[in-house]
């Protein structure tokens, strides 16, 4: 059976600093373990450089179809290119960016995934973190409250435009329930169409992580497309927001030379990004002829 699904792990831990991020990986990404047992998903995994210790234990995971070890942390930037070429190889319909400490709650949903998506012309993708249409106050990002989910929280609005979340009726397939929604892109994990991520992933030079996961949002609000959600979620974000939990804040205290930037992170260079997503390529293609 031909992959018609790519779904991409990406990595990053030092875990001589990173403990409890290292803990996070190692409860999250056996999870994925599930989704080997689809045969149409193509699993892989983008590694940023971690350390011996953790690429040992990444490369103990044997149930990813293949496994990619950058020489560099160029951050969330060539990986999402990766996956856009990766989709074109592979003749894939749909793609999936994941990260690292997310645990999948949800593994036999996927099928039901694509129907939305085929059903749906006026949807680019599907939303995957953890959420309930029902409590919505449970996830919102400005709930005060202790009984919010701080590991899942948002913001419920679109911040594209401004404008205030308008839902669909719900919509029933097989055992879940679905809804469109005008909500912005982000780049925790959605479900897209591939045709569509090629259009919202950034070429040119670019400044990772939130700078760049804004400049997609405005793409894809560009498409006039909305986003599903499907109720209760497929991902469960195990993440913290301090430096030994978060990849994110760990890079930019640790790894960021603040002599060659003037914000949180560096401009990248496209032919910086392009160099490593050809080389992620020539290995792909290698292994696929195997």
């Amino acid at each position: 059976m031909p992959f018609d699904t790519v779904v991409s792990v990406l990595t990053f831990c030092d875990s001589s600093k990173m403990q409890p991020r290292y803990e996070m990986m190692k409860s999250a990404l056996p999870t994925l373990r599930a989704l080997s047992e689809d045969p149409s998903i193509f699993l892989m995994l983008w590694d940023n450089g971690s350390t011996e210790d953790v690429k040992d234990y990444l490369r103990s995971l044997d149930f990813f179809d293949f496994q990619y070890f950058s020489e560099e942390n160029l951050y969330d930037v060539p990986v999402l290119r990766a996956i856009s070429k990766a989709s074109k190889v592979l003749n894939a319909k749909y793609v999936c960016h994941v990260e690292d400490d997310l645990e999948l709650i949800q593994p036999n949903s996927f099928s039901s995934l694509k129907k939305f998506l085929d059903d749906n012309n006026d949807v680019g993708g599907i939303r995957l973190l953890k959420f309930d249409f029902y409590n919505q106050k449970k996830y919102d990002k400005r709930n005060p409250s202790p009984d919010a989910d701080r590991s899942n929280f948002m913001t419920l609005a679109n911040i594209v435009d401004n404008s205030s979340l308008n839902w669909s009726d719900p919509i029933n397939i097989d055992d879940y329930t679905f809804f469109k929604v005008n909500w912005h892109w982000y780049n925790f994990p959605i479900f897209a169409k591939a045709e569509v991520f090629e259009k919202v992933v950034l070429e040119g030079d670019v400044e990772p992580l939130q700078a760049q996961e804004g400049r997609m949002a405005k793409k894809f609000h560009d498409l006039n497309l909305k986003l599903g959600i499907l109720n209760g979620g497929v991902f469960n974000h195990l993440g913290t927001f301090n430096q030994k939990g978060s990849a994110r804040l760990f890079v930019r205290d640790n790894l960021v030379n603040r002599k060659e930037t003037s914000g949180q992170f560096p401009l990248l260079e496209d032919e910086k990004i392009q160099k490593s997503v050809n080389s992620f390529l020539e290995q792909l293609k290698n292994y696929l002829s195997l």
